[in-house]
């Protein structure tokens, strides 16, 4: 169930200022695996290592629904 209010996670940019196709995830949850779970455009979005109450930059290496992500 997703909560009321899900901040917008956003593309992030390198420190020169060049998107690089990663995103800021703000994780949320636990997965039943162990990882972390945000979300992006209302998708769920899972990278590994983040912990809930965190926010992480992850590049998004699967697209599928749900998407998988690297940090």
């Amino acid at each position: 169930m997703l909560p009321k209010k899900v901040e917008k996670a956003g593309k992030a940019a390198n420190e020169n200022g060049i998107n690089d196709g990663s995103l800021e995830i703000d994780c949320l949850r636990l997965s039943s695996d162990g990882s972390g779970v945000g979300y992006d455009q209302g998708k769920a979005t899972f990278v590994p290592g983040l912990l809930p109450g965190e926010r992480g930059k992850a590049l998004i290496t699967e697209k599928r629904n749900p998407g998988k992500g690297r940090n």
